[in-house]
């Protein structure tokens, strides 16, 4: 904005307190004040603005093509994603990755927590498609489906890394 079109901006804002608040009462003033604080902070601002003259509507509309396109997997990976993003469930999914699969009971006493607590993960999980399960007498074995393990893998070998000064 311009300098004078922050002043009629200010002005404005004067008569539209008038109109409201009494002059002189605390909220006026007070609101006045913040007011102002507000205007002095977006007048320090430096705004940045695209110039679209210079977009690339080619690649733009190409973007928008790919994204068309691939709206399904996008959608597949951000909801694997989205589940992995719990740090509980992640330590799940990656226990399950080491071992190939595992019951309940063992995820309850690796993590320290209670079955039901667990139970819950794993339902997301699989509900997710995330994991599935086999079960073997009473016991229900958990392990990660082919499809999310291709997703998730890079993931563990990043964690699986030996490297020293490795960060993320």
């Amino acid at each position: 904005m311009k300098q004078s079109g922050m002043r009629g901006y200010e002005t404005a804002m004067k008569s539209v307190l008038a109109i409201f608040l009494p002059l002189g009462s605390k909220n006026h003033d007070k609101t006045l004040r913040t007011h102002y604080q507000h205007v002095t902070n977006f007048k320090q601002m430096k705004i940045h603005t695209c110039i679209r003259a210079l977009a690339d509507v080619n690649q733009i509309n190409k973007c928008k093509s790919k994204l068309e396109s691939k709206e399904q997997e996008i959608s597949h990976v951000s909801g694997i994603m989205g589940l992995a993003g719990n740090e509980v469930r992640f330590k799940i999914i990656y226990l399950l990755y080491e071992e190939k699969e595992l019951c309940v009971c063992d995820l309850s006493d690796i993590l320290n927590m209670n079955i039901s607590a667990i139970s819950q993960h794993l339902k997301k999980l699989k509900d997710g498609d995330i994991v599935d399960v086999r079960k073997e007498g009473q016991t229900y074995f958990y392990f990660i489906k082919k499809d999310a393990l291709l997703i998730l893998e890079s993931f563990f070998n990043m964690i699986n890394l030996e490297y020293k000064n490795f960060t993320l």
